[in-house]
């Protein structure tokens, strides 16, 4: 069923099965025999379509398949996969980095070099205003007003109107570094 999925020869599997026999066990592979495969005859035997004869049955749980299709350089499904799964992944931390359009800049393949740069752009700015703006806290907020007008032709207030976005949160973490 492996073999099928991916579109590769039998061979392929057990050629992968030796050489990443370890890892694939570690991920759940096993090889059922004995009285555990007669119990999985009974249970599962019209849906995994195994003759009586059978002695030995190699299964893949889910992790391990998935790990096979890591694995594989033959099958254009594995590549499809392997595909889908780093999508699967971004998405997620995308989400869980509170991603979507209100952060759009996290969906970008350079948002986590970039936003480590930025809090060092962003130190500098800061210092630079502390150092030769003489004007207080205002300073910080009226100068990041104007990146923001230059960049986006709104201030940072309407900004975050536009985006939705709560009075705790900081329009500074929407953006790009190459902006701020």
């Amino acid at each position: 069923m492996v073999a099928e999925f991916f579109d590769i020869d039998e061979r392929t599997v057990k050629r992968y099965l030796e050489n990443y026999e370890q890892e694939l066990k570690h991920n759940g592979y096993i090889l059922s025999k004995g009285k555990q495969l007669k119990d999985l005859k009974l249970q599962f035997g019209h849906v995994i379509n195994v003759t009586t004869k059978t002695t030995v049955l190699g299964l893949f749980n889910f992790r391990a398949f998935l790990n096979l299709g890591m694995l594989l350089t033959e099958s254009d499904n594995a590549k499809l996969l392997r595909s889908k799964l780093l999508d699967i992944v971004l998405e997620t931390i995308n989400e869980r980095a509170g991603g979507g359009t209100k952060y759009i800049n996290r969906n970008d393949a350079d948002y986590l070099p970039t936003a480590i740069r930025e809090s060092r752009y962003r130190k500098e700015f800061t210092s630079a205003l502390s150092r030769y703006v003489d004007m207080g806290n205002y300073k910080y907020s009226l100068y990041t007003d104007k990146i923001y007008q230059s960049i986006f032709k709104e201030n940072a207030q309407e900004y975050k109107t536009i985006l939705k976005m709560e009075a705790s949160d900081n329009a500074r973490d929407t953006m790009y570094a190459e902006i701020t």
